[in-house]
């Protein structure tokens, strides 16, 4: 319902008499109604309207980092930070002292086609590595090389596969293993070794040929005797004919 001040008037007159009728008549209509014909608040003037009272605020702490806090995040991350360079150092040493690398004695016997495939490696003709690699035949060898593997063949026949890198292992033994540790991670099943000295590399290594009379296999270990470190491993599956004349 609307509101409307009245305006102040002399009485006696005829706009007062009106104004009272209509007055009389509000306030019967009002309290047929059961409602006020004016607010409480408005007796008493404009004035005294009800103070605003906003909604109550509470005091929030304000979320920040204290001393604390900060000193938790910075022991999480130097511990972080330590933990990661002793990481690093430890596959450092690691790399270093011992060798790494995949090992794929279950590939050696398979054709040089199969070996491609499971490997990805495509071999091409290089007998850059050819006086590296221990043989004791009559027979004309080559080899087919790529990514550190080298395919021997001897007479046009795959009879063995040689590595000088670290990125494989023959039988548990890769390139830089200390050769003291050599009989410790050999898995290749031998009946006997043989050790020549003064071998390849220009009479500055040692090679060892573990030999499988069974299978007619070999396995051939080259150690620096300078640095005491795998520098070579051959695999032959036909022993006898690449130690023909190896006493």
């Amino acid at each position: 319902m609307a509101l409307q001040l009245r305006p102040e008037v002399k009485p006696g007159d005829e706009q007062t008499d009106n104004l009272k009728t209509k007055r009389e008549e509000a306030a019967a209509i009002a309290e047929k109604l059961g409602v006020e014909e004016r607010p409480d608040f408005l007796k008493d003037g404009v004035d005294t309207l009800p103070t605003y009272k906003g909604p109550a605020v509470t005091n929030v702490k304000k979320f920040g980092t204290g001393k604390k806090t900060r000193s938790i995040i910075y022991k999480i991350i130097g511990l972080a930070i330590l933990l990661g360079a002793i990481y690093l150092l430890y596959t450092g040493v690691k790399h270093m002292l011992f060798a790494d690398g995949r090992d794929i004695s279950a590939q050696l016997s398979l054709s040089e086609e199969e070996i491609s495939s499971d490997l990805g490696i495509t071999f091409k003709d290089d007998d850059t590595e050819l006086r590296k690699i221990p043989r004791y035949t009559n027979s004309k060898v080559t080899l087919r090389c790529g990514d550190e593997l080298n395919l021997v063949y001897a007479n046009g026949k795959k009879v063995g596969v040689n590595t000088l890198g670290r990125k494989y292992k023959l039988y548990g033994i890769g390139i830089n293993e200390p050769g003291y540790n050599v009989n410790k991670k050999i898995t290749f099943k031998y009946d006997d070794v043989m050790m020549v000295l003064n071998d390849i590399f220009e009479g500055n290594t040692e090679a060892s040929y573990y030999r499988n009379y069974t299978t007619n296999e070999c396995l051939v270990v080259v150690v620096s005797k300078q640095t005491n470190r795998v520098i070579g491993v051959t695999y032959y599956s036909n022993m006898s004919l690449m130690l023909e004349n190896l006493g």
